[in-house]
């Protein structure tokens, strides 16, 4: 997506500077939550089959690497099934999770360069420690370097994304690297809508609203998919 670039553009523009070290001091200060968007999922058609939360997180593997800086974006999205199946339950919700990590390293010149690194694995996380782990799906690959995508169930998913909404404004995903039985987690901050050059973030509620008045219109005959009860 093209906000994604940018978030990429902005992050490289902010380590332009003469050595490697002060490279890596600002990729520090970047660390975390730099974008989210809460938007409507749309068919080549046009029609509006689910809402999404995408994002783009910086952090560092200290499980697998010994630091090193890795960039992920992704999208965790609520889908009315019927859009893809042909099945009697016409009011079938279920949730999808897509990743896409690149390891950042920084050249001696303060250049920033991005290595896919797909997971084999990855999960959803709430502040209640509820997941996905019991019960994961085989993910697939997709034609993004990098990607995995896998769907989840509905349950947990909906109650993780309504605790957000109603209290901790937070959520999490796991993943793997390396074919490894660890992984790295990573929190999600849904408040965060910008990333400056210097490591500042603009918050306000404008993804979670969107993503809210989003589920009210695509899922308003399905009671187990309001945001807000």
């Amino acid at each position: 997506m093209r906000w994604t670039f940018l978030t990429g553009l902005a992050l490289a523009a902010s380590l332009a500077v003469g050595s490697a070290n002060a490279s890596e001091d600002r990729l520090d200060s970047a660390l975390g939550t730099m974008k989210v968007i809460g938007e409507p999922l749309l068919l080549e058609d046009g029609r509006h089959a689910g809402c999404q939360y995408t994002f783009v997180v910086l952090t560092r593997d200290r499980v697998y690497r010994h630091g090193q800086y890795l960039r992920i974006a992704g999208s965790v999205s609520v889908i009315r099934t019927s859009d893809f199946v042909d099945s009697p339950a016409q009011h079938a919700v279920n949730t999808m999770l897509k990743l896409v990590v690149n390891e950042v390293a920084i050249s001696s010149d303060g250049r920033l360069n991005l290595t896919p690194s797909a997971p084999s694995r990855a999960y959803l996380l709430g502040e209640n420690m509820q997941s996905h782990m019991d019960r994961l799906y085989k993910p697939r690959n997709t034609e993004t370097p990098g990607s995995v995508t896998l769907m989840l169930d509905a349950d947990p998913t909906m109650k993780i994304l309504k605790e957000a909404a109603k209290s901790s404004h937070k959520i999490a995903v796991a993943f793997n690297q390396r074919g490894g039985n660890k992984d790295i987690t990573i929190p999600i901050e849904l408040d965060v809508t910008d990333f400056g050059l210097n490591g500042e973030r603009t918050r306000s509620d404008e993804a979670e609203r969107n993503f809210a008045r989003c589920m009210g219109s695509v899922f308003r005959d399905i009671p187990s998919a309001r945001m807000a009860e």
